[in-house]
């Protein structure tokens, strides 16, 4: 069996598979493994978005399991490209599980000296989702820069990285720095901004890819709109 996806970006919004994993009333072979792979795919993220609202592995793992039955009984008819992203879908499922657990607990505690006397709000609570996918997105495009990288010639993605985090280093140190780490004389500054230049338009194409998938389209509009959205556009200019 196949390790659950850690990162919610790490899954593709398919929503053709989604549509058959919500089948009809009559449940179908292909409907239950459908609704099983996304469950799959989906449970670590789930778990850790819920620990982070919960702040309790205990009480996370209990409203993962619950959202887990739900979603094999296939209760995500709202889930719709029509009427948003998947992603806000999952959000707001998500945030109805654990506001629901605060409203039960609250209303156990006859005094509410740990809880208010509403319920508490996910968003208080919880670490920003929108946060946490903007840099699961990120995080996803550099791993596929890495892996454009080890299938060439082109040292883009160490290039790119190293630029990152060293955002001062001039051309001159970059040429120097390169030259010992690929064991090749001759790296001029103009190689690095050239190199630098190809690894950013790269980026910015893997990164459009992956927020294609997290919103299950290919129209640049709807792309664009995500991007903007997140502010990953200054990634893609």
């Amino acid at each position: 069996m196949n390790t659950p996806a850690k990162r919610l970006s790490d899954i593709d919004t398919n929503w053709t598979e989604l549509g058959l994993a919500r089948g009809s009333k009559a449940e179908t072979p292909e409907s239950v493994e459908a609704r099983k792979a996304l469950l799959h795919r989906y449970a670590e993220p789930v778990y850790q978005y819920l620990l982070g609202c919960v702040k309790d592995e205990n009480v996370a793992d209990d409203l993962a399991q619950d959202f887990a039955v739900r979603f094999l009984a296939g209760r995500f008819e709202s889930a719709d490209r029509d009427r948003g992203r998947f992603r806000d879908f999952l959000k707001r499922s998500l945030s109805n599980l654990a506001t629901d657990y605060f409203r039960r607990k609250s209303a156990e505690r006859k005094s509410l000296q740990e809880f208010s006397s509403q319920p508490a709000k996910t968003s208080d609570v919880a670490p920003g989702f929108d946060d946490m996918w903007r840099e699961e997105v990120l995080k996803r495009a550099w791993e596929s820069l890495r892996l454009l990288q080890d299938s060439s010639a082109s040292p883009v993605y160490s290039v790119l990285r190293y630029r990152a985090e060293f955002p001062d280093a001039s051309a001159a140190d970059m040429a120097s720095a390169f030259s010992e780490l690929l064991n090749r004389d001759g790296l001029t500054e103009d190689w690095v901004r050239q190199t630098l230049h190809r690894a950013r338009k790269k980026f910015g194409k893997l990164l459009r890819e992956e927020v294609a998938r997290t919103v299950g389209s290919t129209e640049s509009a709807a792309i664009d709109d995500e991007l903007r959205e997140l502010g990953l556009h200054v990634y893609c200019d």
